[in-house]
């Protein structure tokens, strides 16, 4: 549910305009920082995660709202919010160009899933400390990291869509010629309530969805950590720097 499939043209333009200011000022930060300190292993991790994101977010899960995994979370627990932010942005970017949600959109969804990478990464990093076991440290930073990009995607979309019923208003005014009928009437009246965004209901839907979703992929990146760590710890040993 930390993923916007909303076409160009919906979202206010003065949101993803912002959503790009931001992604903007991010970029000039990593710029910065990765000119400090450039781990060049990492670049082949997230060659290989952002290969893995692409492949999971092109899977769609039958729940009650069309639900794909992301592994954003997994991605910041691996290779810090920098790297994160970079495969995230270049994810989203060739999604959009394959029909995935619109060109508008990408900036405002590099914010929330680079946000949930940092939630996790933070998280895991605090939780590291108090418990041993590796496994229910990342299952736990993978799921509040989930719930915290969900809200913030609600949050994108209720704001997002204020000009929804102006947009459909002026439509109909459009369409006005050819409604001098009583049935064009009814026929229009019925695609105007249709269309009419129930903010409560997309949130009861999104928690919902969001409760099998968010265990699911918890589970799903814990369980490649838990492995990780079995097998090549030195690579959760690196993520230590960002």
């Amino acid at each position: 549910m930390s993923h916007l499939h909303i076409p160009d043209g919906i979202i206010a333009v003065w949101l993803w305009i912002l959503g790009y200011l931001i992604i903007g000022i991010y970029f000039i930060a990593v710029y910065f920082q990765l000119k400090k300190t450039v781990e060049y292993k990492k670049i082949a991790m997230i060659s290989v995660l952002g290969a893995l994101m692409l492949l999971s977010m092109s899977i769609p899960i039958p729940f009650v709202l069309p639900y794909h995994l992301n592994l954003s979370a997994l991605l910041g627990i691996l290779t810090g919010p920098f790297y994160a932010g970079l495969t995230i942005f270049s994810v989203n970017l060739i999604l959009a160009l394959v029909g995935h949600g619109g060109i508008t959109i990408v900036g405002l969804n590099t914010i929330v899933l680079t946000a949930e990478a940092i939630v996790a990464f933070f998280l895991f990093r605090l939780l590291r400390k108090s418990f041993k076991k590796i496994f229910p440290v990342a299952f736990i930073s993978t799921f509040i990291a989930l719930v915290i990009s969900t809200a913030l995607t609600v949050g994108i979309v209720y704001a997002g869509t204020q000009n929804l019923d102006y947009v459909i208003h002026k439509h109909n005014n459009i369409c006005t010629d050819c409604a001098n009928h009583d049935h064009d009437n009814d026929y229009h009246k019925g695609h105007e309530e249709a269309e009419s965004f129930d903010i409560k209901r997309f949130i009861a839907l999104v928690l919902i969805t969001g409760t099998l979703g968010w265990t699911l992929e918890s589970f799903i990146s814990a369980f490649i950590i838990n492995y990780i760590n079995r097998v090549k710890p030195d690579l959760l040993e690196n993520n230590w720097t960002y």
